[in-house]
């Protein structure tokens, strides 16, 4: 259940049985096996007006929908995983496509009405309900939570409902609790035994203090709306938004339920495809556990702006940023968050739960709202990417299509350097096997693609940077363009070198002595795996990654900008320390 923040984006119980039945409605039977239809292209598409339930049907234009279509057809394989999408402008959809499986083991192609869990998109339910609760004076935002949880342990400054809902609260996100997401998550909760997982850890910092994504935080919620109103979370939304709302494919998600048109969730190890790893479904509860379709999602979206829930001016106050008690806009409001599309502003947010990614927005500005909703998690198909690409589409404004051009390795080498961002922050760039990568302080390396002999891009994202020169054709700094922004974030060349980590050989012998498990914190461990005399490293949730050593002891990652080093005592290997982002993280051998 995500934003572009941390959250049960990883957590996705398995669809039920009624997903893996083949589903003869949507395709031809052949010799025991569904083929789906329009499986040669696994695109369906509506332009012109709304055609699922409730919207008057339109006549597909190609030739309006081409450049949406083109934008799906390279993000979505047909014959794997994929995703669903709508854009309305005005009320009146101007796409609605699937593209992909819905169910590998069955060959079951997705249409756009079946219905994917949503993740974190669920949190602009939970932000309404509250709301909706407020204006009918059953509960203040100001009211701190203890008022409806009398036994949550206090905090020196109480949280309040409003803080719990802009992710201020610091109280600490069930989903970060190191090791939780490993096995604990399976397990079928009450409520109450959730908000128990939680309620004695230690707060990350005082309510109101900053901001920090936190599922923890969406529970509690739930919990309110259940104490104020007598009536369970799911029973809540089902009366007051579902069915008034005619949204009869939106549900709280049990998988037990008996679910027309449920896809299958998948999820990526290397090459090969695998059915999405469980959780239970009463774990995400109100930060993440509702399943819903795009054009359910559109008809949302059209009440939550066309007064149907609240009035307008009332609706507002879902997604105005919320301000912590130094100054600082967050970019969050109520379950929304606000950002910027071509220079438009931008309510969103997106979701993501074991084997299912979601994202959708709304430019109130061109009236235009996007809906992507895919059954896997690879980042390579990432729904926001897709989703903006649409929206930018919608609003005459497409995204550039970035494409790289070879360039001398003499040209290449002039950009290598430290560029410093601010004081303690810097961006640096290296070349290695003809290619040039950047890397943040402490962040992930990433190879950059040349578009022209100055500018460069990430590939499958919208960010890119200019090395800019000065009088006498020298660089002299870097413009960087996150998510294609226009206003670039600068950062000056400097005379500072290029670190450079030397990889030494180390034998098998000495490999071996690393090998073991590692306690970094309480259920919190990392492995060290050894193949021969390659060292590899996991930490739990995270892919296993290679080490090099450098020196004795001590050993490096490409992948990220981070070091390992090992302490022995009487000789053996005893202990592991992480180094990143002037952080250090030191464990215990304990196997």
């Amino acid at each position: 259940m995500h934003q572009s923040h941390p959250s049960i984006d990883r957590p996705q119980a398995r669809p039920s049985h009624s997903a893996r039945r083949p589903q003869q409605r949507r395709g031809l039977q052949r010799g025991g096996r569904v083929v789906a239809t329009c499986l040669t292209a696994a695109l369906l598409l509506t332009v012109g007006g709304m055609s699922a339930p409730g919207f008057a049907k339109a006549s597909a234009d190609e030739a309006a929908a081409a450049p949406y279509a083109a934008v799906m057809e390279k993000a979505y394989d047909p014959a794997e995983p994929g995703a669903a999408a709508i854009v309305t402008r005005g009320g009146e959809v101007v796409y609605r496509a699937a593209r992909g499986m819905a169910d590998m083991e069955h060959e079951v192609a997705l249409e756009p009405d079946m219905i994917f869990r949503l993740g974190s998109i669920t949190k602009q339910f939970t932000g309404v309900a509250i709301r909706l609760l407020e204006l009918e004076g059953q509960l203040s935002l100001d009211d701190p939570l203890t008022k409806f949880l009398p036994d949550f342990p206090q905090t020196d400054e109480p949280v309040t409902v409003e803080q719990l809902l802009a992710h201020t609260s610091g109280i600490k996100s069930y989903t970060g609790i190191p090791g939780y997401m490993d096995q604990e998550i399976r397990r079928d909760l009450t409520v109450d035994e959730l908000i128990d997982v939680f309620d004695d850890e230690p707060i990350d910092f005082a309510p109101g203090e900053r901001h920090l994504y936190n599922n923890s935080g969406y529970v509690l919620l739930g919990a309110i709306i259940e104490k104020v109103t007598g009536k369970s979370y799911a029973e809540f939304l089902q009366e007051r938004i579902f069915t008034p709302l005619g949204m009869a494919h939106t549900h709280y998600d049990d998988p037990e339920q008996i679910v027309d048109d449920r896809v299958e969730g998948y999820e990526k190890e290397g090459d090969e495809w695998r059915n999405a790893p469980f959780l239970s479904m009463t774990q995400p509860y109100a930060a993440g556990s509702l399943m819903s379709s795009v054009d359910d999602l559109a008809r949302w979206n059209r009440a939550l702006h066309g007064g149907e829930l609240m009035k307008p001016e009332q609706a507002k106050a879902l997604w105005t940023s919320f301000t912590t008690d130094d100054g600082e806009e967050v970019g969050y409001g109520y379950g929304f968050a606000i950002g910027e599309l071509r220079g438009r502003e931008m309510i969103q947010h997106g979701g993501g739960i074991h084997g299912f990614r979601t994202y959708a927005l709304y430019l109130p500005q061109d009236d235009v709202y996007v809906a992507v909703l895919a059954n896997n998690t690879d980042n390579a198909k990432s729904p926001s990417r897709v989703a903006q690409q649409l929206a930018a589409i919608a609003v005459g404004d497409p995204f550039p299509e970035r494409k790289a051009i070879e360039l001398p390795e003499e040209t290449l080498r002039r950009y290598v350097g430290v560029y410093r961002i601010g004081e303690d922050d810097t961006r640096t760039v290296t070349f290695a096997d003809g290619k040039l990568h950047t890397q943040r302080s402490g962040g992930q390396r990433f190879e950059i693609l040349p578009e022209s002999e100055t500018r460069f891009f990430y590939e499958n994202t919208f960010s890119y940077l200019d090395f800019v020169l000065g009088e006498d054709g020298e660089v002299s700094h870097m413009l960087f363009h996150p998510d294609g922004a226009e206003e670039a974030e600068r950062a000056d060349l400097t005379d500072e070198e290029v670190q450079t980590r030397t990889k030494i050989e180390i034998s098998a012998e000495q490999a071996a002595a690393y090998a073991g498990t590692y306690k970094m914190q309480p259920g919190f461990e990392m492995t060290i795996r050894v193949d021969g005399n390659r060292v590899f490293s996991q930490l739990p949730g995270q892919p296993e990654v290679e080490l090099f050593a450098e020196a004795t002891d001590a050993f490096f990652l490409e992948v990220v900008d981070a070091q390992v080093t090992f302490g022995r005592e009487d000789g053996a290997v005893s202990t592991v320390t992480i180094h990143q982002g002037g952080r250090e993280m030191p464990g215990e051998k304990v196997e």
